[in-house]
């Protein structure tokens, strides 16, 4: 594939993305409503967009990883009593208040030990670049950091 075909939304590749013919603008201003801001929001890991303020974005990451991290010590401070708990990406879309997907299903996190995480997320306004040109309005994407990505087997605990 031609190098200057490929997209990178800020450090994320974005594989074998033709960039012709993408109504960018169209998509952005599709992107779905929460009620709570016009800011545009993406989520890095499916590429949902959708529209809230920052601040709520970021207390909404926030309150899921603290989430998680309650669900992890529950199990460390009673090892005997196992309690073993699953967290989906459609519980933090819940937060968002985005409607929950299929996909939202599929990829989440377990509090074992076996496949724990230090669950944190990069999370960048961007307002200058090639998508900040496409979508012709700045935004604000996350996706989780290197080492915490969901799992697609985190039911199977």
């Amino acid at each position: 594939m031609n190098p200057k075909r490929r997209a990178i939304i800020k450090d994320v590749p974005v594989a074998h993305i033709c960039l012709d013919g993408i109504d960018w603008k169209q998509k952005a201003v599709a992107a779905e409503p929460t009620g709570k801001g016009d800011l545009l929001c993406i989520d890095g890991w499916f590429g949902r967009m959708f529209r809230s303020c920052e601040e709520c974005v970021r207390d909404e990451l926030d309150e899921y990883v603290q989430m998680y991290r309650e669900s992890c010590a529950r199990l460390d401070e009673d090892p005997a009593h196992v309690c073993y708990e699953v967290q989906n990406w459609n519980d933090l879309y819940y937060l968002h208040g985005l409607m929950p997907c299929v996909a939202g299903d599929e990829w989440g996190y377990t509090n074992t030990e076996d496949y724990r995480v230090n669950m944190e997320f990069c999370v960048e306004y961007i307002n200058s670049g090639t998508y900040y040109e496409l979508f012709g309005e700045p935004y604000l994407i996350y996706t989780p950091k290197d080492g915490c990505y969901p799992d697609p087997c985190y039911k199977e605990v």
